[in-house]
């Protein structure tokens, strides 16, 4: 029992609190973007099916509220997500939902989600308690239960670019995103 004990504490013992400075200190790379390009490999795990989902692609974001995850592997599909409208356009078809349409609860989930993908600093502390697992490692817990993820896991590679992250959503399953070749281009001031 002692062992157990032991093995809890020192656990969360290697999991240091970080504040919303903090936080945008590591996540600096990020702020006062115009935009980001990246690819990604994605897996989705299905935990009670014990099926994963492996898909390739490029994200692309646009300041201050256009998202486009295209997946290019092992189909073509495209989502396009601003403040007014989801896009889904896949072999299928084009879909296109209004976000003023989405019930309010599920509008406050879509409109956090643009925080993670905008990588806000300043609101992903207000709605998850973060913590430092290791050098760049970052574990995001929900402060309550309108999340739509249950925790977050974010890896920043040496130059402080996302490197990974790992969403576990409320039913256990788990989405796994390893990003690669990001390009970062700034806001100008002008004189």
């Amino acid at each position: 029992m002692k062992l157990i004990i032991w093995l809890i504490v020192s656990i969360n013992a290697g999991a240091a609190p970080v504040s919303v400075e903090d936080l945008r200190t590591a996540l600096k790379k990020y702020q006062g973007m115009s935009s980001l390009d990246v690819d990604f490999k994605q897996t989705k795990t299905l935990k009670d099916m014990d099926f994963k989902v492996e898909s390739e692609g490029h994200m692309s974001i646009e300041m201050p509220d256009v998202v486009r995850w295209q997946m290019t592997k092992p189909s073509s599909m495209k989502v396009e997500l601003n403040r007014e409208h989801i896009t889904i356009e896949s072999d299928t078809g084009k879909n296109q939902i209004d976000s003023t349409a989405i019930p309010p609860a599920q509008r406050q989930e879509f409109l956090n989600m643009f925080s993670w993908l905008k990588l806000d600093a300043d609101v992903i502390a207000k709605n998850y308690t973060v913590t430092r697992l290791g050098p760049n490692q970052y574990n995001f817990a929900a402060n309550d239960g309108a999340s739509l993820f249950k925790s977050l896991e974010m890896t920043l590679d040496k130059d402080g670019h996302v490197k990974d992250m790992r969403f576990r959503e409320k039913s256990d399953d788990e989405m796994f995103l390893r990003f690669s070749k990001p390009k970062v281009k700034y806001l100008t001031r002008s004189k």
